[in-house]
C-alpha cells in the first residue's frame, strides 16, 4: 500500500464498455491517474530493488540450495531450514492460527 495514496478502490469505474468500446466515466482525474501511475512505478521499483538486494545478499545460500537440489531434486522444510542456518540466515517459524499457518519472523 502507498502511504501517499492510502487504501483505495475504484471498482469498475473507468472501464471500457465491451459493446461500444467507449470508456465510461472515470472516478478520478487525469492528475490523480498520473499520481497513481507514479506510485505504482515507485512501489514496483522498490520491490525490484529489494528483491535484487535479497538475492545478492544471500547468493551463497541460493548456491548451496541449488547444489543440493541438483543432487537430490527435492528437499524437505527441515533440510531447507538447515541450509539457511548454514548460511547464517534465521528461518522463519510457522505459528498456527484459526485458518492455517502464519509465518512469523
Amino acid at each position: 500500500m502507498s502511504e501517499k495514496i492510502g487504501p483505495v478502490d475504484f471498482g469498475d469505474n473507468g472501464a471500457v464498455s465491451p459493446l461500444t468500446c467507449i470508456k465510461t466515466s472515470s472516478a478520478y482525474s487525469e492528475n490523480y491517474a498520473a499520481m497513481l501511475d507514479s506510485e505504482v512505478s515507485r512501489i514496483m521499483n522498490e520491490a525490484l530493488r529489494r528483491a535484487q538486494e535479497v538475492l545478492t545478499d544471500h547468493k551463497s545460500a541460493l548456491d548451496s540450495m541449488a547444489a543440493e537440489l541438483k543432487k537430490v531434486e527435492t528437499i524437505e522444510r527441515k533440510e531447507f531450514e538447515d541450509l539457511l542456518v548454514l548460511n547464517c540466515i534465521r528461518p522463519k517459524k510457522l505459528e498456527p492460527n484459526a485458518v492455517g499457518a502464519t509465518i512469523v519472523g
